[in-house]
């Protein structure tokens, strides 16, 4: 009697884990997908006064970040808005892969491997950055500060190469725009021979009185899908971001890992907007290596 007992839990088992299964791949397949988001119309060319809320500031709390590297000041959270109508798109060529850059912003909306490919499709260069109707992982990159050009500015290329030419060792991709108090801007991208790195710098003409000190800031911009599709009944390679430093080597970061760090920023900001302390604490009852985090917050402002 006991085994019979013991057969009809294991058939249960395998009955209610198939339905699971079922059930999870119908969701992925005919769920209807999310309403867009509402968003208003871009500003007009060359104008930067947009909605600020993809654009990072400089938090209030600690000094800002030169311009000569990325801004530290808290990257913000893709808000998965609908994306304008692009600027005019200039292709550059080199010996490891084939980009795209949109003149509005001066965003990479595509970077195509010349020497892999795709990875249900052999037949197609694999992207490592696109922008279509189904997805979207792209490279933005702007300034803060007063009347700045940003990643939503219209900017005008400048004349030259668009190819590696044989024996050149870079390319370079100028785009240039007048901030509205007249100051020019040029984004400047630099594509190397032999390496997939893509350099951004801005050169900045001031055509004010008095100094100015903007700050540049990079940023990724992606949709939440998998860029493969994933099997719940076999595993999958590794697709995501990773860190590296010499001691740990790769390690790596999941996206839903960069969200919630993105989430608890917003948090600590908030918080310390409304309260004189703000600290992390962790209570006795709190095991030692649980990952639980708590914050202490003391001293109301008031509104």
């Amino acid at each position: 009697m006991q085994t019979m007992d013991v057969r009809r839990l294991i058939l249960f088992a395998i009955f209610f884990s198939s339905a699971f299964f079922l059930w999870n791949a119908w969701q992925q397949e005919f769920a209807p997908p999310p309403p867009p988001v509402a968003q208003k119309a871009p500003a007009a060319p060359g104008q930067s006064s947009v909605p600020t809320r993809d654009v990072p500031a400089p938090s209030s709390g600690a000094a800002p970040t030169p311009a000569a590297t990325a801004g530290a000041g808290g990257i913000p959270v893709p808000t998965g808005a609908p994306v304008p109508a692009g600027g005019q798109k200039i292709t550059i060529k080199t010996d490891l892969y084939t980009a795209e850059v949109d003149t509005l912003g001066g965003v990479i909306s595509l970077v195509s491997f010349a020497k892999h490919q795709d990875a249900t499709d052999p037949t197609k260069p694999y992207k490592a950055l696109q922008r279509t109707t189904d997805r979207t992982f792209v490279a933005q990159a702007g300034l803060i500060g007063e009347g700045m050009p940003n990643h939503r500015t219209a900017y005008v290329a400048e004349p030259g190469s668009r190819e590696l030419a044989p024996g050149a060792e870079r390319i370079e991709l100028r785009l240039t725009a007048t901030a509205a108090s007249g100051d020019k801007v040029v984004q400047v991208l630099t594509f190397h021979r032999g390496s997939y790195l893509i350099d951004a710098a801005f050169d900045i003409t001031n055509a004010r009185k008095e100094p100015i000190a903007p700050f540049a800031y990079f940023q990724l911009e992606r949709d939440a899908k998998q860029a493969v599709v994933q099997s719940s009944m076999a595993p999958a390679a590794y697709v995501g971001p990773v860190l590296y430093n010499e001691k740990d080597k790769y390690q790596k970061l999941e996206y839903a890992e960069i969200d919630k760090q993105a989430t608890e920023n917003q948090l600590l900001v908030a918080l310390k907007r409304d309260f004189s302390k703000v600290q992390h604490v962790k209570p006795p009852a709190s095991r030692s290596d649980s990952p639980e985090l708590y914050l202490l917050a003391a001293g109301f402002r008031g509104s």
